[in-house]
């Protein structure tokens, strides 16, 4: 099969487009693509893309085709293919990729891959043969912990100061997905079915890169880390602890309204620190000497044990001592990190320990972070006093925001059914409190030490009435008619 080759007008050689029949589990067509250019500029949709904001998540990267024109990339069939290398190319090698009539760039992200051998991926590559220079775009995910920002450039305004043309500046940009388009928005962007000399050597250096990675290798984790790395990380969400390549971690280890899975039928949230803060977890120590010889105070996260016990052999509690005393005796300290607390959760930042083997290194980033919080004494607040790596943590932190539950201790567990006089009033409640917390929320840090308890009792009381009135929507809800009659009847005269 041969193709136009855009850069030189002439025909090359392309790998069919079907798979050989004879070959059990064959993939599609191979393609290469220049989805990406940096470029002072905007492009045409109003985005410029600068001084290497690109950056991609391990492949495979998902090869989507939008067979329909819609907003943005809606209607797009997901899954025609998958990418499977992906580079930044500049100079000469990425003056032989660009198309003639695009303008000039000063990098470029190239992808190879191979289109899927189903229906939908065998319809892409042939609308991919059969387009002249068929266009392509970027979607924008995450990479290793690395978000999309951006910031809102105008560059005339009307009279009333209102912007009404600009563009919006890309200093990161993460790429989730490409996607095949009739139209696109980055100039001299194109895909196309890639030649076997292109597919050989792209295989080859792919095979070279992979024996590299595997072989075992020292991160370089420097012995004074830059002081930035233990301040609040700013995050925008609940976010799993993450180690970089370069030795920074950070994360939530906790957040808020998760329930505890070690106890069911109950939810035990992750509580807020008390008035010591976290002292006992990091005020002991020196603390770690960073880049520009200042001391930053930091607790230890450990590895390579269990948990310290909560009772001793005796039946008695294991009080804080011993369960500090646990850590130091059978675990390995594996990162120092400061702590703290946001609208998400409890935040750690910091950097993994100098020197730690690849086995160790591999260890930490497929386990997460689990807190032993204990009581100093009776009826004071419990205290954190280590944070342990693990495979299944309690307080699981998933990306996506949870509903607040609560922020201290146990929470009755019993099925609370009101009337629907006390619903209402949960609900008046529930709006009450929830407002009386959002106003704490905006004190200022002198005003918040001394709110500080009411605001943790009033979350555990907005917890307990959404929990009531949540409670009494799911017993009411398959219920109609005379059932529910009944049903009310019953609760108010358990009320009375």
């Amino acid at each position: 099969m041969t193709i136009l080759d855009a850069a030189t007008g002439g025909n090359i050689e392309v790998a069919s487009i079907h798979a050989d029949d004879d070959d059990e589990g064959a993939q599609g067509a191979p393609f290469v693509t220049l989805m990406a250019l940096e470029r002072d500029d905007p492009t045409g949709d109003g985005r410029r893309f600068a001084d290497d904001p690109f950056s991609w998540r391990g492949p495979p990267i998902p090869l989507n085709h939008m067979t329909e024109v819609g907003v943005g990339h809606d209607g797009a069939a997901v899954g025609v293919g998958q990418i499977t290398q992906v580079r930044r190319v500049v100079g000469d090698e990425l003056a032989a990729l660009m198309l003639d009539e695009a303008p000039p760039a000063d990098a470029g992200i190239v992808a190879f891959g191979r289109f899927l051998d189903t229906e939908e991926g065998t319809a892409a590559a042939e609308f991919v043969e059969q387009q002249e220079t068929p266009n392509i775009s970027v979607d924008g995910g995450s990479a290793a912990g690395v978000g999309i920002e951006f910031e809102e450039i105008c560059t005339e305004r009307d009279d009333d100061d209102w912007c009404i043309a600009g563009y919006i500046d890309f200093s990161s940009f993460p790429i989730g997905a490409a996607t095949i388009v009739a139209i696109g928005a980055i100039e001299g962007a194109f895909i196309r079915l890639a030649t076997d000399d292109e597919i050989e050597a792209a295989e080859a250096e792919a095979q070279t890169a992979a024996a590299v990675t595997t072989r075992p290798r020292q991160i370089e984790i420097p012995a004074l880390p830059p002081v930035e790395w233990f301040a609040n990380p700013q995050l925008t969400g609940p976010t799993p602890f993450q180690l970089n390549d370069d030795g920074r971690c950070f994360g939530h280890m906790a957040a808020w309204g998760v329930c505890h899975t070690g106890y069911p039928g109950a939810c035990v949230c992750a509580p807020h620190a008390g008035p010591n803060g976290y002292t006992m977890y990091s005020g002991s120590r020196a603390g770690v000497l960073c880049d520009n010889g200042t001391h930053v105070k930091t607790g230890p996260i450990v590895m390579g044990t269990d948990h310290a016990p909560k009772y001793n052999a005796d039946g008695g509690i294991v009080g804080p001592e011993a369960a500090m005393a646990w850590y130091a005796d059978n675990s390995l300290a594996i990162a120092d990190v400061t702590i703290g607390e946001d609208k998400f959760g409890i935040w750690v930042a910091g950097a993994a320990r100098p020197d730690l083997s690849p086995t160790v290194l591999r260890a930490m980033m497929g386990s997460a972070p689990s807190g032993d919080w204990r009581r100093p004494g009776p009826g004071l607040d419990r205290e954190l006093l280590a944070i342990l790596m693990v495979n299944a943590p309690a307080f699981p932190v998933a990306e996506m925001a949870l509903g607040v539950r609560g922020s201290d201790g146990h929470q009755s567990i019993d099925v609370l059914i009101a009337s629907a006089g006390g619903v209402e009033l949960a609900r008046r409640g529930a709006d009450e409190r929830a407002e009386r917390v959002a106003a704490l929320d905006d004190l200022q840090d002198d005003d918040a030490r001394l709110a500080r308890a009411m605001h943790n009792r009033l979350t555990d009381e907005l917890a307990a009435l959404t929990l009531r009135v949540d409670r009494y929507d799911r017993a009411m809800a398959h219920l109609e008619g005379d059932a529910a009659a009944h049903a009310l009847a019953e609760i108010d005269s358990r009320a009375e």
